[in-house]
């Protein structure tokens, strides 16, 4: 029987208190590599919250472990380089000792999620001489900024990065001048009712509900959105908006549904767990992603698993996983009218939603959590038999 390969994975956000698709993804991960002979310690350390130790075994291969921070007040809120310095100093002090006085020194690997503990991971890697794989989800701020420089050494300092789309891939190699240690492996998706989403697709009589699920923040298209949605209404003023999620630009943008007299077609739902986000899109005529910049757009995929037919823009992952006209539905970023053209030609075209939803399901099969475990073990075990040559290599040596 093959040993098991035994994983360290960081990540600042896991179940049930997920504020973003890194969660999603972990969780899934995870799970999806400890069914495939990979023994994982996932340690979750979230921003702003307050943990004590915990440790709880989801089965066998994977342990979900949250380690002792404690939020100080010495440091401003906005003052957030150094506010993140201290909670990876906190990090690296308590996963050092649980490393050290538990039975997991023997790890093969560390596997981070994005910047957010890229110092503790390279801190660790010196330390116990581990490769380090690094997922980067997303590549939004300038190359000035603070948060870009943590990306920047976490790649530099990583075996391998893995990218979600090849879009995100082509942006890191170009900005981080890296060659072909950028690999590729997509987000995937779980059906949770697979029969109910056939039915869905091949029979929609869902209510003239849209939804929008995302933070309201810049890059996302919900003032573009919101504008298109108003020239929806004067065809069919019955259709409902629900805009999921919160985020900075909330208060102006219900001003602005305010403001183009709409406001009571938009439902602002603000927060709302990730399980129960997936009743609201089953529930929907159609999804819109708007997005201007979008790495992968992990929500759209959850759409489509829903049986939901989805309209995105043309930008970052979207055109790796959504053919336009097959599977859904794609207009270019900042377009008001292509956008409300759009969602007018699906809402009222219900064969139209119909053949983009049954043929979005079909083509969910490429995007299994069973098909990214099997490519990051292989990532995974590359390194994995590197070391052990080299370590075999020394001993030999002496």
């Amino acid at each position: 029987m093959n040993s098991k390969n035994k994983v360290l994975m960081i990540t600042p956000d896991y179940p049930p208190d997920v504020f973003g698709g890194i969660g999603i993804h972990v969780n899934e991960l995870a799970i999806a590599l400890s069914e495939i002979n990979c023994d994982l310690t996932v340690v979750v350390a979230p921003l702003y919250k307050e943990m004590s130790f915990s440790r709880i075994e989801i089965n066998d291969n994977l342990s979900v472990v949250t380690l002792k921070q404690q939020i100080t007040d010495e440091v401003p809120l906005n003052y957030w380089p150094l506010r993140l310095s201290k909670y990876n100093e906190q990090l690296l002090n308590e996963l050092d000792k649980y490393i050290e006085h538990s039975n997991h020194s023997s790890f093969d690997i560390i596997h981070i999620h994005d910047y957010y503990h890229a110092h503790v991971a390279v801190a660790l890697k010196e330390k116990f001489q581990l490769p380090l794989i690094s997922t980067i989800h997303s590549i939004a701020p300038p190359a000035s900024h603070f948060i870009d420089g943590l990306r920047r050494f976490l790649a530099s300092n990583s075996d391998t990065i893995i990218s979600v789309s090849a879009w995100l891939r082509e942006k890191i190699k170009t900005r981080y001048n890296l060659d072909d240690s950028v690999k590729v492996i997509h987000n995937g998706i779980t059906c949770k009712n697979p029969d109910a989403a056939l039915l869905r697709a091949k029979k929609p009589t869902q209510p003239k509900i849209i939804t929008f699920v995302g933070r309201l923040a810049p890059r996302k298209g919900c003032d573009i959105l919101l504008r298109a949605f108003k020239k929806v209404l004067i065809n069919d003023p019955t259709v409902i908006l629900q805009m999921i999620g919160d985020g900075p630009l909330r208060s102006n943008l219900e001003s602005l549904a305010d403001d183009l007299g709409i406001l009571d077609n938009v439902q602002f739902l603000g927060y709302i767990k990730n399980e129960e986000i997936r009743s609201y899109l089953a529930n929907s005529s159609l999804h819109v992603v708007p997005s201007t910049q979008e790495p992968f757009g992990i929500v759209a995929l959850e759409a489509m698993a829903e049986g939901i037919p989805v309209i995105t823009t043309t930008v970052g992952g979207f055109p790796e996983f959504i053919t336009h006209g097959w599977n859904g539905y794609m207009v270019e970023p900042d377009e008001v009218n292509s956008l409300s053209d759009a969602i007018q030609l699906l809402i009222e075209n219900t064969n139209l939603r119909s053949n983009l939803a049954y043929n979005a399901l079909t083509s969910l099969n490429n995007f299994s959590w069973k098909k990214v475990a099997a490519s990051t073990k292989s990532i995974y075990l590359e390194h994995i038999s590197k070391e052990k040559i080299i370590k075999k290599y020394h001993i030999n040596m002496f």
